[in-house]
């Protein structure tokens, strides 16, 4: 725009018009994912409050490729000290895949470990993960594999754990 033939009253008219635009789209995007967000921690506390048995949830968050919901319900389950999961999320536009897991002391004691699990779904979504025996994360691009990740990485929670 400064090498436009406009008026400057024109162009700065302009930059503040563009700014305005831009400050309200970046408030919605801020709002839309402190919602996942928030959508992220209440599912995990659902699912934990209506299966209080369950040791491990392996799930798909419906939050797209908002990574900081993803950490937030990984936290979540930390909090919750002796469960485990493994969380995932799909940006198809992007064709990503993240993928996040925790597991509590006394199963990585008994040998399952984050980094086994994780390697289960980067071997299936293709891509990477790294991480400790109790926390890992990956990424991916093989958005179609996703259902058969899950399944593997249920499977190989239910071997170690029971």
């Amino acid at each position: 725009m400064d090498e436009s033939a406009l008026p400057d009253l024109r162009k700065r008219q302009l930059r503040r018009e563009f700014a305005a635009l831009k400050k309200d789209f970046d408030d919605q995007d801020k709002a839309r994912k402190a919602n996942e967000s928030k959508m992220a921690v209440e599912r995990i506390k659902d699912y934990f409050a209506q299966n209080p048995d369950a040791a491990f949830l392996v799930e798909v968050l419906p939050v797209g490729g908002n990574t900081k919901a993803l950490a937030k319900a990984i936290e979540t389950v930390k909090g919750l000290k002796d469960k485990a999961a493994l969380l995932i999320a799909v940006d198809a536009e992007a064709k990503k895949v993240t993928h996040q897991c925790i597991v509590p002391k006394h199963l990585v004691e008994k040998g399952f470990k984050a980094t086994d699990w994780a390697g289960i779904v980067s071997d299936k979504v293709g891509g990477k993960k790294g991480g400790k025996d109790d926390s890992a994360a990956g990424a991916g691009t093989e958005v179609a594999a996703v259902d058969d990740a899950i399944k593997l990485a249920s499977e190989f929670a239910r071997k170690l754990i029971l």
